[in-house]
């Protein structure tokens, strides 16, 4: 996987809720400029205590990264995405 041109990175604390369409606004407005690296979405988990960690989890693979992915900051548990 190339590096992104950009990283958006945001806290997630309890935002099971409203997640899902936080990504979509932000696809929305991101997937139309057809970066050559393309964007992804870096989320945070700021000690979330509903269900926001499993939200992003279950997101698209290819712009959200599970906790402790090899592919950022191997063993910051704090990042979700």
């Amino acid at each position: 996987m190339t590096t992104p041109t950009i990283s958006i990175v945001s806290p997630l604390y309890n935002e099971a809720e409203g997640l899902a369409e936080f990504v979509r606004q932000i696809t929305a407005v991101m997937d139309p400029l057809a970066l050559d690296s393309g964007w992804e979405l870096v989320l945070v988990n700021d000690g979330s205590r509903d269900a926001s960690l499993l939200v992003a989890t279950g997101r698209d693979p290819h712009r959200l990264r599970p906790p402790g992915s090899p592919q950022r900051h191997p063993g910051n548990d704090r990042q979700v995405a």
